[in-house]
């Protein structure tokens, strides 16, 4: 995709756009961090963190951010309050990791799950003049653990029914096997740095290609691509694309003549009047369709019966074939019927 400048600007005139090449290895690094109910561009850079830490896995991630309100908080004299972001591991669809250096976008295509960070919960408000009197009368608690337990043979018995039967071993209790799995898997330090080049947002505007966020386009109605647009167009060449192989011939419309021998089929009888009005209704230029018109082909398929067209027999029952009631070859009906209709006359 190329997009083109102004004369005038001191931009490039041509944007290049580079595929480029990650290894697998580095692709496993890459986290892609979602906030949960917040809006797109509440991003960590707005955040003050404190802690953070990762699972040894890189499926678990958790943030202590301060919560912005440090100097109300120190003016009173309370602890500057903090909560936590707790992560949660999300299948995300095909993204995109773009870059922009030497007048150049290069864009890379990530299969990565996202690590979804929501409000998991929030850290004590303590006051540190009570904090010594609290301390002293408040009992020690001690870390949360798991605890499991086991009846007796003679209280299985004795509970009867499905319930002893059911009784499950603490070693293949799901909440103990997931338990084990979070404590073997070792949380390791995170340093949270923020790298924003001072030339940081100049070069992400090209990413992001902004056109409905620009009124001076529209007031020069400059148009373009929509941000949508520019992203299907970036990962059009990874996207499958799903291929209809179904024929869809040509409708041909039918002639005046054709219409007149189907309609005739069906009504078997009608008037000239009714059949012009009809005629009118299903041809493709109903102004075409006059009385004149209509007795040059009605004829053919229909005879003239004490006011009535009826049509003819060998429309009705084609020669050289036999009715698919009876097996009676056509050729006795159309006899039959040209007597019966004779006899009218």
């Amino acid at each position: 995709m190329d997009v083109a400048a102004e004369s005038g600007s001191d931009e490039p005139g041509v944007l290049k756009e580079v595929d480029c090449y990650i290894s697998p290895a580095m692709q496993k690094q890459i986290l892609l961090l979602l906030y949960k109910n917040r809006e797109n561009y509440h991003t960590l850079d707005n955040e003050s963190i404190k802690e953070a830490r990762i699972k040894a896995n890189l499926d678990l991630l958790e943030f202590v951010v301060e919560d912005g309100r440090s100097s109300f908080v120190e003016s009173v004299g309370k602890q500057i309050d903090t909560y936590l972001l707790r992560s949660n591991t999300v299948a995300f669809p095909r993204t995109l990791l773009g870059y922009f250096v030497n007048d150049e976008c290069h864009f890379i295509p990530l299969k990565r799950d996202a690590l979804v960070l929501d409000t998991c919960k929030e850290a004590a408000k303590v006051d540190k003049t009570n904090q010594n009197s609290d301390s002293s009368t408040s009992t020690p608690v001690g870390p949360a653990a798991f605890v499991s337990a086991r009846l007796r043979t003679a209280d299985a018995i004795a509970l009867r029914g499905p319930m002893a039967s059911r009784r499950k071993p603490a070693d293949s209790d799901p909440d103990v096997i997931f338990l084990k799995q979070q404590v073997q898997a070792p949380w390791c330090p995170v340093h949270y740095k923020r790298f924003i080049p001072s030339e940081a947002f100049e070069r992400r505007i090209p990413l992001l290609y902004p056109n409905d966020d620009m009124p001076e386009l529209t007031r020069n109605r400059v148009t373009g691509p929509s941000q949508e647009e520019y992203v299907n167009n970036l990962l059009a060449s990874v996207t499958p694309h799903v291929v209809d192989r179904s024929r869809t011939e040509p409708v041909k419309l039918p002639t005046l003549g054709e219409l007149i021998q189907t309609i005739m089929i069906k009504a078997q009888l009608i008037r000239f009047d009714k059949l012009v009005i009809c005629l009118r209704e299903r041809f493709k230029d109903p102004h075409s369709v006059t009385n004149t018109s209509v007795l040059q082909y009605l004829p053919t398929f229909a005879v003239l019966l004490r006011g009535w067209w009826v049509a003819k027999s060998e429309i009705l029952y084609p020669p050289n074939s036999f009715s698919e009631h009876s097996g009676t070859p056509n050729t006795l009906l159309i006899r039959a019927r040209d007597y019966i209709v004779g006899f009218i006359l």
